[in-house]
């Protein structure tokens, strides 16, 4: 069990080196094209602020849901990042590579008792993107990811787990 989460936090150190190393390379500010994206998949959207330089795409995305119902309350925030090289596929489609990471906070609030559960997740992600002009695209990417977290209930011990997951995304982005 402890080699286990040994080789998951050498590799979760690896992956974010690369982003380390990816964002070395980045240009001054000047040369990037900054927007807003959303995306939308399973589980709801995600806001995004896009960052496209020359080589690469940074995009910083906080996914928020705040519901109630007869008594009960559902939070969940989950803010992360994603880093990705760009490669122009024609005039106008591109595709990316890279991973996200991001934080994951879910409290839910109901007559039995509290639930609350944290997590941090990281995965490879690929997609491409169709450009109908210099400023608005439409994506498509797909990612593995990996979670790993903590849940707590009302009157339960505490549950440490860890899963692996795919998620597709359709994005759409402007940029100013």
């Amino acid at each position: 069990m402890e080699s286990t989460k040994n080789h998951a936090r050498k590799a979760g150190a690896l992956f974010l080196s690369g982003f380390a190393a990816l964002a070395l390379q980045i240009p001054l500010a000047s040369a990037a094209d900054f927007g807003m994206g959303v995306a939308f998949e399973g589980s709801g959207s995600t806001v995004m602020v896009p960052i496209k330089t020359n080589t690469l795409l940074i995009e910083p995305q906080l996914q928020f849901d705040n519901s109630s119902a007869t008594g009960s309350t559902f939070k969940n925030i989950n803010p992360g990042v994603g880093v990705y090289l760009r490669k122009e596929l024609g005039p106008l489609f591109e595709s990316y590579m890279g991973g996200r990471v991001a934080y994951d906070q879910n409290k839910q609030t109901f007559p039995g008792g509290d639930f609350k559960s944290t997590s941090f997740s990281l995965g490879p992600t690929f997609g491409v993107q169709h450009f109908f002009s210099k400023q608005f695209s439409l994506g498509l990417d797909a990612s593995l990811i990996y979670t790993n977290g903590k849940q707590t209930s009302s009157g339960q011990p505490d549950v440490h787990f860890h899963s692996l997951s795919t998620e597709t995304r359709v994005l759409l982005r402007a940029f100013f």
